[in-house]
């Protein structure tokens, strides 16, 4: 499964889903049980976004636009 509610998630899911996603579930879950109004939300587990970018092909292109992107801000901080 790669996705699920932000209700289900906690800080103790950080390895699956990412830091990001498991506070955004731990703070889902805080203001919930202070009955303040909070819309449903979902995260995708860190899997399930690399096995995304895999079935698409997109790990090549993304690690192209990376290297040039490094590439570019080196010849600027050596320029600057």
């Amino acid at each position: 499964m790669y996705t699920y509610w932000l209700e289900d998630i906690s800080l103790k899911d950080s390895p699956a889903m990412g830091g990001k996603n498991a506070a955004l579930g731990e703070l889902h879950q805080c203001l919930k049980n202070e009955n303040m109004p909070i819309s449903p939300g979902f995260a995708v587990t860190a899997k399930g976004y690399w096995d995304f970018l895999t079935a698409n092909a997109m790990v090549p292109e993304i690690e192209s636009l990376l290297d040039s992107t490094m590439r570019f801000r080196k010849s600027q901080t050596r320029a600057g």
